[in-house]
């Protein structure tokens, strides 16, 4: 089974699921753009928002 895509958008400090749901991020919280990106997709997994063969995105 393939994943599918997640959008993290640094600008709107939100992460946008593929199905539509939307989780507020605060990007104070990280150094750069990559750290949130590796930290928000540990998260989404651990709390099974997201599949495990799933990707997040980030753009700033």
């Amino acid at each position: 089974m393939e994943g599918v895509y997640h959008v993290y958008d640094e600008a709107t400090e939100k992460l946008y699921l593929d199905d539509g749901r939307e989780y507020p991020i605060n990007p104070r919280e990280f150094c750069s753009v990559h750290d949130a990106q590796r930290a928000i997709t540990i998260w989404a997994k651990r709390n099974q928002l997201i599949g495990a063969n799933d990707s997040v995105v980030a753009f700033s």
